[in-house]
């Protein structure tokens, strides 16, 4: 295919619209994790000349036949109007792209004979497709997930089931008439190599933080004059906030709550993040100002990936900072870790999960950010 954009050596994909070509690599990455197709893979999306959309996908095999499949992509009005209707004017293309992707997916399906347990769903949360319906009054959930995504039956259970109770959390938290306050504190000990967050390692940034504290109590001040809601919840993320003293992050929380009416706060929570951060007279500030819940992030237990992934520190540090969360009093605590983490097997993250479910910690968040 001649202007082909490579995805990898063996895979070709071209498109009369580039932003569909972007919606495949991720799709192609979940059937193909290493680029190899066993052969040649082309995908050619073309537009003819009175709108008809057509998608092909061709596998040329190392060895055996070309298997090629081919459809006209045709668009369902439900589809544009889940997608914001006739009166936005991107709402026809982005259902385009997702029949499109949804065409290359069954023809890659076709011609491999392979199936993928969440269908086309890629980079998106299904129980969010899920909520939105149901915000909409709309019902069938799993079908429509099973239909118009090609997730399994078994799949498709598991995302309604999670939606609703969610929704269910929701609900308990009447979201509608209530907000959640976001802070960040973008400073770190030094910078993990999975790491794509606007943060700083405080080696360098150091003298920032002052400054950085300053403007940041004057927008809290503004923006609390702006929000006429009621207050839910309050996070306090990074970065890692708990790279402040125990005196600056006294100053920032009563901040805070100097500004905003926190008297329905339902969770206040402190990203701790790493262990190396976290010490006793931090967390005794954290809870004597009224800090509810807080999240120790892990990321492995295994110490070779610690030190892979850039952490000055080890496993056992990990569990005497949940040790000494628990000493201060702390019943609410996050852990985060990170599936696929550069050098890990699998062995390597049951054996975090088995170590981390040691701990027991009150809520555990897995990320795919590797």
């Amino acid at each position: 295919m001649e202007g082909m954009r490579q995805a990898s050596e063996s895979i070709g994909i071209s498109a009369f619209d580039p932003l569909m070509e972007d919606d495949f690599l991720p799709l192609l990455h979940s059937f193909f994790p290493d680029g190899q197709a066993g052969g040649t893979l082309e995908i050619g999306i073309t537009q003819e000349d009175g709108g008809t959309v057509k998608a092909r996908t061709t596998l040329i095999p190392t060895s055996g036949d070309i298997r090629t499949a081919e459809d006209t992509v045709v668009l369902d009005p439900e589809d544009i109007e889940i997608e914001g209707g006739a009166s936005d004017p991107g709402a026809e293309r982005r259902a385009l792209r997702k029949e499109v992707a949804r065409a290359v997916y069954l023809q890659i399906v076709k011609i491999t004979g392979r199936k993928l347990p969440w269908g086309m769903l890629t980079g998106v949360r299904p129980t969010k497709l899920v909520l939105d319906r149901m915000d909409k009054g709309l019902g069938m959930h799993a079908s429509y997930l099973i239909d118009r995504f090609c997730v399994t039956q078994e799949k498709a259970a598991l995302a309604v089931r999670v939606a609703r109770k969610e929704n269910e959390l929701l609900d308990s938290l009447d979201y509608r008439s209530g907000f959640s306050l976001y802070v960040g504190i973008p400073f770190c000990p030094s910078i993990c190599n999975y790491c794509t967050f606007g943060s700083h390692p405080l080696s360098r940034f150091g003298d920032y933080v002052e400054p950085y504290l300053e403007a940041l109590g004057r927008e809290i001040a503004e923006t609390s004059k702006l929000m006429t809601k009621r207050l839910d919840c309050v996070y306090v993320g990074g970065g890692t906030p708990t790279i402040l003293t125990p005196k600056q992050l006294e100053q920032l929380i009563s901040r805070i709550r100097e500004n905003f009416d926190t008297s329905s706060v339902r969770e206040f929570c402190v990203e701790a993040g790493r262990p190396d951060s976290i010490t006793k007279e931090k967390l005794e500030v954290l809870r004597d100002c009224g800090v509810t819940r807080i999240s120790i992030n892990p990321q492995s237990m295994v110490e070779r990936t610690l030190r892979t992934i850039g952490r000055a520190h080890t496993p056992e540090q990990i569990i005497e900072a949940f040790e000494t969360a628990r000493s201060c009093g702390f019943d609410n605590i996050n852990a985060d870790l990170i599936a696929g983490l550069s050098g890990e097997t699998p062995e390597d993250f049951r054996y975090t999960l088995s170590r981390i479910g040691e701990l027991a910690p009150e809520s555990l968040t897995i990320h795919t950010l590797a």
